[in-house]
């Protein structure tokens, strides 16, 4: 976990004079005539791209993050050759994963976030969403005319990151975070999907800053509605009504069969949940078995495609964004425990 948590901002960087000249080609301009100071070498460097701290000639300080070189046609040439292999794999009807549209639904994330041009203007959206009821939450405004798909020029916010902070008022801010992320999954439904502990600082004046905007997702109302329903069966512990909310109303089926192409086999409700990953459908085994405390849950201990499932249901799309919201916590919860218990990391 702590090699995958450097992919965050320690990967090692690409030569700065490489980094210039991408400013060059986007913003056209060499950066001394649109900053008047810009570090020489990147102060945080991640997977795809890396960021440099810099001033505008009108004396804001700023943060630029500046894309790799190639980096979008080296994984386009990646995606091509896995989506073959995924076409192939079609002939085999044993497979139930449908490689083919997990690929393109990831694929077509992973363009987004590298279009920086539209992670500014996400960043906006997000700020204007989070003013008026969480104004403890703070989000780098972004200079639009200095921004394109390759270059991003936000305001410089001071800070550290809040899994690392030692000031008293971490657990508020995490308490802060949690509220921010439930308002996104069940108020606006503009979920900022990529909360690692890199993408969220305490600021100098105790504020919670969140960063990075290239990962975002729309929550349908549909889902939000189920969340909420389901909720509110897990705060009244009454598990089987969560089993039985409306597959009608949540157009669950319609979203399994439209947007993932999932296709169940006959006699199998839930075939799809052999395609939920590994590690989220461990996690999902292990929070709903105790949340159940060995309740009745009347689910096939096997699919029609011969795959063991565990003694629970997620037969709905909400249910999955609800996982999610439980990973959510769990991240809010290491992040208050390495603030009351900094030795035990």
């Amino acid at each position: 976990m702590n090699e995958l948590q450097k992919l965050c901002d320690k990967v090692p960087s690409f030569d700065s004079a490489v980094a210039m000249q991408v400013i060059n080609d986007e913003l056209g301009a060499p950066w001394y005539e649109i900053y008047a100071d810009l570090t020489p070498e990147p102060i945080a460097a991640a997977s795809l791209g890396q960021v440099y701290r810099g001033r505008l000639k009108t004396g804001e300080e700023v943060a630029v993050k500046v894309q790799r070189p190639g980096v979008l046609e080296t994984v386009t040439v990646d995606l091509y050759i896995i989506r073959k292999i995924g076409l192939f794999l079609r002939k085999f009807p044993q497979l139930t994963t449908d490689v083919v549209a997990l690929l393109d639904e990831w694929a077509a994330r992973f363009f987004d976030e590298l279009d920086y041009v539209k992670e500014g203007r996400n960043a906006t959206i997000f700020a204007q969403q989070m003013a008026a009821d969480l104004p403890q939450v703070v989000v780098p405004s972004t200079f639009s005319e200095l921004t394109s798909r390759r270059v991003l020029t936000v305001s410089w916010l001071d800070g550290e990151k809040l899994s690392q902070s030692k000031a008293d008022d971490v657990g508020d801010l995490v308490n802060i975070g949690v509220i921010c992320y439930l308002k996104q999954l069940l108020d606006t439904g503009f979920f900022h999907a990529d909360p690692h502990p890199g993408n969220l600082i305490r600021t100098p004046d105790g504020r919670l800053a969140v960063l990075d905007f290239g990962l975002m997702t729309q929550v349908d109302d549909d889902i939000k509605f189920g969340m909420i329903e389901a909720i509110s069966h897990l705060i009244h512990r009454d598990y089987e009504a969560i089993v039985q909310v409306d597959l009608k109303t949540l157009h669950s089926i319609w979203v399994l069969r439209t947007r993932w192409r999932w296709h169940a086999q006959p006699g199998c409700c839930c075939c799809y949940m052999c395609d939920l990953p590994a590690v989220a459908l461990s996690v999902a085994v292990a929070v709903v078995s105790k949340l159940s405390q060995g309740g009745r849950l009347a689910v096939p201990r096997e699919s029609a495609c011969g795959i063991r499932l565990p003694k629970f249901p997620i037969v709905c799309c909400y249910q999955i964004y609800l996982l999610l919201l439980l990973l959510l916590l769990l991240l809010f919860a290491g992040l208050c425990d390495t603030a009351v218990h900094p030795t035990r990391h």
